[in-house]
């Protein structure tokens, strides 16, 4: 692992005794010359027979730590202290979430390790985390895949609001408290189920490639087709008993990516998060997973007629997604989407496909943006 201090293996060092040599021996003390306890000189020149402080190493939490932090940059302390139970120990029974202090001593300790980093936000004052190089390298040499994963270099301000209210969502997508389960109908799911923004940027790069190639010779580069495509190519695959049907996104994880011409709807709309549900639920063409929009504040309504109705084709055709769920801050998204669902029709808060709610603390209450700055 090049570039990256060994901190896997625990280490144990003890103080270099004196060189002393053959040619000079060290000098017999006496009793009478020797300093006493509290005496100036007292043990000068001997060996410190106590052994070191180990040094810290990375521990299994530690990696899932650092997978998080690569794959959902600008996650907040709130986020990591929900991500796992403590296990049973003399300071206390396991089961439940750690403390704060637990969270920030873990997080100080990785900092100085130069595996994480941070930037506090100069507004909120929340310290919002990611990688460097080196805590790439160690996330996978834990096993997990970090290729979706970036930094929050280079990203402005106001993005990183929303990074870490994303982050905000997955981690408690994550934790065993299982905070969807009522709501969504989803229980915890593993980090592999999630697929952040990236991921499917990536996956969607050849077929933006591919549409540049179709306008440049005058052809009409059309999404919705291609992913139609790709969607009964993946769909034959599986009836021929090539692909299991809960493989499907998986093996084609571009169709995480909608798309909708004509009809009022987006060309191309990525959703802020996935939640591949597929590999537990899925048996036929219907997909299962939940589509994710964190939105901290509303857009205009025609765009939202655009987004809805490309939600409503993708609802209906179930090519990848059976649910969608908005978080936001206030009710002024929900009314908006409530009001449009209503004027066209789609039944969609009726059929509990559509469902928005509120962000919120691990404790129940309700996130509010400081976004107004206060002197006094």
């Amino acid at each position: 692992m090049s570039g990256a201090p060994n901190f896997l293996e625990p280490e144990e060092y003890e103080a270099e005794p004196p060189n002393y040599t053959a040619s000079t021996p060290p000098a017999a003390a006496t009793e009478s010359d020797e300093p006493k306890f509290g005496e100036p000189g007292y043990n000068k020149g001997k060996p410190n027979k106590r052994k070191g402080t180990p040094r810290a190493t990375i521990t299994a939490t530690d990696g899932a730590f650092l997978a998080f932090a690569g794959l959902f940059p600008g996650a907040d302390e709130e986020a990591f202290s929900v991500l796992f139970y403590r296990q049973d120990s003399p300071m206390g029974a396991g089961g439940q979430l750690p403390s704060m202090s637990a969270i920030k001593s873990r997080l100080a300790k990785l900092r100085k390790m130069g595996v994480l980093a941070y930037v506090r936000h100069p507004m909120t004052g929340v310290n919002s985390y990611s990688l460097t190089k080196e805590g790439f390298e160690i996330a996978r040499s834990f096993g997990y895949a970090m290729d979706p994963g970036r930094t929050l270099n280079g990203i402005t301000m106001e993005r990183l609001t929303h990074f870490r209210l994303i982050a905000h969502v997955a981690a408690q997508l994550l934790s065993p408290v299982g905070f969807f389960a009522e709501n969504l109908g989803v229980n915890p799911v593993s980090l592999d189920q999630l697929a952040n923004e990236n991921e499917m940027r990536t996956a969607f790069q050849p077929f933006r490639e591919a549409m540049k190639a179709q306008k440049k010779a005058g052809q009409n580069a059309n999404y919705e087709v291609l992913r139609h495509e790709v969607a009964e190519e993946a769909f034959q695959e599986a009836q021929q008993g090539n692909l299991d049907w809960n493989q499907v996104i998986d093996a084609y994880p571009t169709l995480m990516t909608l798309g909708r011409a004509g009809t009022g709807g987006k060309a191309v709309h990525q959703p802020d998060l996935a939640v591949k549900l597929d590999a537990a639920e899925r048996t036929d063409r219907q997909g299962r997973n939940l589509m994710v929009e964190v939105e901290l504040t509303p857009k205009s309504k025609a765009a939202y007629e655009q987004i809805l109705a490309t939600i409503k084709a993708e609802l209906d055709s179930g090519i990848a997604y059976n649910q969608v769920a908005y978080f936001t801050v206030g009710t002024a998204v929900e009314k908006l989407l409530a009001t449009i669902d209503r004027e066209r029709g789609y039944g969609l808060f009726q059929s509990r496909q559509l469902a928005v709610l509120p962000l919120r603390h691990k404790d129940g209450s309700n996130l509010e943006l400081a976004n107004r700055i206060k002197l006094f």
